[in-house]
């Protein structure tokens, strides 16, 4: 079903792609307590909306179910990354 070459062509996908890039970057930077807590959320949440993405552009059938999830994968990353904002 997945064709991961087919994916790369889209600008949603190299962003999400990005987004994980970035994520990892950023709780590379975190307190060794957030790294593991906070940090791994977000970086399982990242590959998430990667993932989610891939599906929905290789699944044209279930593409509206993917983007569903989508939504609320990223609805709970802003979450997971605000409170990371708020963390001493």
């Amino acid at each position: 079903h997945t064709n991961p070459y087919l994916s790369r062509h889209f600008s949603i996908w190299r962003d999400a792609e990005q987004l994980m890039v970035q994520t990892e970057q950023a709780v590379g930077q975190f307190s060794r307590y957030h790294k593991y807590n906070l940090g791994q959320d977000l970086r399982q949440l990242a590959r998430q909306v990667l993932s989610y993405v891939t599906h929905g552009i290789n699944q044209k059938a279930q593409r509206c179910q993917w983007v569903e999830r989508l939504v609320v994968v990223i609805d709970k990353l802003k979450q997971r990354a605000g409170l990371c904002l708020s963390a001493p």
